[in-house]
């Protein structure tokens, strides 16, 4: 196909600008032309579901989201890993998504192929390793290991997102955090199949290199010890009644909106900023805890990322102190 004609874009002031403009609109053009093609060779295939404009708001916890230009479920991980190389090949861009937890979704939606990891849910355990595919809920592992006698994952029974995208995170609670626990994990890099040690992840607090990377979590293996199964589900209930007690989960809500600064909480600055209870929309900074920001009923991306934003200035304003997000933004940098 030959060049298509563009009208003059606002900001592009320069020959290269266009060329730059041209080539982003082209690779969209072909990136649209094969995603169709990609989904009738994943059905056909046998490797998973697929699905053309795909709500996404109801896989998110903050029931929010525009669609998905397409949505493909894999059943296996190597069907995953097939699908990942498919797209590569044909370069349909790929956004990997587990149970929705800590993530906002542009209400436009998010280009390309978003592939869905839940149906990636096997657990085994061999001795005191635990191996865990990118889509095992990470309640559920916590409950299975300690019911198993091992202890070192209880915290995150409260965490509830996949074992991908908390490994991705460094994910923690009560004062432990994933790379207190994980050994190695499985990534699917650079179009290959390829194992890395945690001590290769740069796990810092909620942050990994997986976060800027193009690396996708296959399977994590916990390093865990011997334990009480008692004492380990005991000390679950006791953290859930705590979450329970602490945290608006009345409402949909994205988990804890912005990482902890050194000094204090995320949630003390907004507080004594006076932000409990600002509302844009049907989005509302929680009364109970003001690191949350919750869905009162309809609320818009656009909603949240206004009372992040407004959270972000004021804090800086009366604090001097920046807060950075801990929840991933999807679909609002194209």
């Amino acid at each position: 196909m030959g060049p298509r004609s563009f009208r003059a874009c606002p900001g592009i002031h320069s020959a290269e600008g266009i060329q730059d403009a041209v080539k982003k609109r082209e690779g969209t053009y072909i990136m649209r032309n094969q995603l169709p093609e990609l989904g009738t060779w994943i059905s056909g295939a046998g490797l998973g579901t697929f699905e053309a404009n795909a709500v996404l708001s109801n896989m998110t916890s903050w029931d929010i989201g525009g669609p998905a230009e397409g949505l493909c479920t894999p059943f296996t991980r190597q069907a995953c890993e097939s699908i990942l190389e498919r797209a590569a090949a044909t370069g349909v861009p790929v956004t990997v998504l587990g149970h929705g937890t800590n993530v906002l979704i542009s209400d436009r939606g998010v280009r390309g192929l978003v592939l869905c990891t839940r149906r990636l849910s096997d657990i085994r355990m061999e001795g005191t390793r635990v191996y865990a595919d990118a889509g095992v809920s990470l309640p559920n592992l916590a409950v299975a290991a300690a019911e198993a006698g091992l202890t070192g994952l209880e915290f995150a029974a409260g965490i509830p997102g996949t074992v991908g995208g908390a490994v991705a995170a460094n994910a923690g609670a009560h004062g432990r955090e994933i790379k207190d626990a994980l050994e190695f994990v499985t990534l699917w890099s650079n179009r290959e199949r390829r194992v890395c040690f945690a001590q290769e992840l740069d796990l810092r607090y909620r942050r990994s290199r997986l976060r800027e990377s193009r690396e996708v979590v296959l399977e994590a293996c916990f390093k865990l010890e011997k334990g009480d199964p008692g004492e380990s589900l005991a000390k679950i209930r006791q953290w859930g009644r705590e979450r329970r007690e602490k945290q608006p989960l009345q409402y949909p809500n994205g988990g804890s909106v912005f990482r902890n600064p050194a000094e204090h909480s995320a949630g003390w600055y907004i507080e004594r900023a006076g932000l409990k209870g600002a509302s844009a929309g049907r989005a509302q900074i929680s009364v109970k805890h003001a690191n949350f920001i919750v869905n009162l009923g309809g609320a818009k991306a656009a909603d949240v990322l206004d009372l992040i934003k407004q959270a972000q200035q004021t804090v800086l304003t009366k604090y001097g102190e920046h807060l950075e997000t801990e929840v991933v933004l999807l679909g609002f940098d194209d």
